[in-house]
């Protein structure tokens, strides 16, 4: 993993943060299915790995498999993170 990868990674993982923020805050439907996470499973870094993970494997096969630039790796990765973050969140409006 070059830098090139580890900055696309910051930098999309930032802009998604932003607009799932953005999405929050306006009560969009969009977000409907995490509110549906029970609330003893928010915040629990256990949890939120346990589901992490899977996918980050996944994001990995697809990026390997279709030879994906430094690019499509950033924007993968860093929306499944941001996802996951949004999605485990204390207090998801």
């Amino acid at each position: 993993m070059t830098i090139k990868h580890i900055t696309s990674v910051v930098v999309f993982y930032f802009i998604f943060d932003l607009i799932f923020f953005i999405l929050s805050k306006r009560n969009s439907k969009i977000l409907l299915p995490f509110r549906k996470i029970p609330k003893k499973w928010r915040g629990k870094y256990f949890y939120k790995w346990l589901v992490l993970f899977p996918l980050l494997v996944i994001c990995s096969i697809i990026i390997v498999f279709f030879q994906l630039n430094y690019i499509s790796f950033g924007l993968l990765i860093g929306f499944t993170l941001s996802l996951c973050d949004t999605a485990f969140k204390e207090n998801v409006s």
